[in-house]
């Protein structure tokens, strides 16, 4: 199978975004899953609720003077502007930020905004990289990981889901709305929007020839990728990955295939 031309450069993806959340030994990030997860939607669900009594304060002013908005109308209003805070992402990362640091809060963030997809990935294939890479992330912490998955992540986008990372998002954004603080990584699988793209990359990953072309794609960028990203001057690092490349990618369909599995999609009023 011949990998299209990539469609553009990579994002560089921080070098925090799982080693916080992935510990020397993969089995123990199992413990996450059930606790209440770090991140924006603590801020998103504060927006929702100041949103909801901005509305119901707006019923009840248009209900006592007569107004012409009409409840439905009101309703609908509502439901658009909510909608739209995927639009605000950033300004509830910030105030999340903040928050946290005004704090002292250490909890790392699991899933944030350009990361989606990476730690997606990586939550659902945990077991599958502690068999394949044992060495490497045992050598390297969570560092090595971070580039690794930023790379794979990368190619997903490029050749497999080109809009996976906004559909995440706008998923994430929703979950938020629905759970707020109850908000849990297990809870966020079973969002529809994340089974989708679940689906799309175990297509792509069962391709015939497709492992081999992520192969050749990954073989030229990963040296210089996971050495800058991990801060490791170490030459040829990529060589030490392709060569259990294979096994991880031929472990990984499985893998997805259970996440799909386990986590039955779940349908919320929105």
């Amino acid at each position: 199978m011949q990998a299209p031309a990539p469609k553009s450069d990579r994002e560089t993806t921080p070098a925090t975004s799982i080693e916080s959340t992935c510990p020397t030994n993969l089995c123990s990030a199992e413990q996450l899953k059930i606790k209440p997860l770090s991140g924006a939607h603590h801020c998103i669900a504060i927006g929702h609720d100041s949103v909801d009594a901005v509305f119901r304060f707006l019923r009840a002013k248009c209900a006592s003077h007569g107004g012409t908005l009409t409840d439905s109308e009101l309703a609908a209003a509502q439901m658009e502007f909510v909608d739209d805070f995927q639009f605000m992402f950033d300004q509830f990362k910030d105030i999340h930020a903040r928050c946290m640091d005004a704090s002292c809060a250490t909890a790392p963030t699991i899933f944030a905004k350009g990361r989606m997809l990476s730690s997606l990935l990586f939550t659902c294939s945990r077991s599958a990289a502690a068999h394949a890479f044992a060495s490497e992330v045992q050598d390297l912490r969570g560092n090595w990981l971070n580039a690794f998955y930023g790379a794979l992540s990368d190619f997903v986008r490029q050749y497999i889901s080109w809009d996976a990372e906004t559909r995440l998002t706008s998923a994430y954004v929703k979950a938020s709305r629905n759970h707020g603080q109850t908000l849990t990584i297990d809870k966020f699988l079973q969002e529809q929007p994340v089974q989708n793209v679940l689906r799309e990359c175990l297509r792509g990953f069962e391709t015939p020839g497709f492992s081999d072309a992520l192969i050749v794609c990954l073989n030229d960028k990963l040296d210089d990728t996971i050495s800058k990203d991990a801060g490791f001057d170490t030459p040829h690092l990529h060589k030490i990955a392709i060569d259990r490349m294979r096994e991880f990618l031929n472990r990984l369909p499985d893998e997805i295939k259970i996440a799909l599995k386990q986590f039955a999609p779940i349908e919320l009023a929105r």
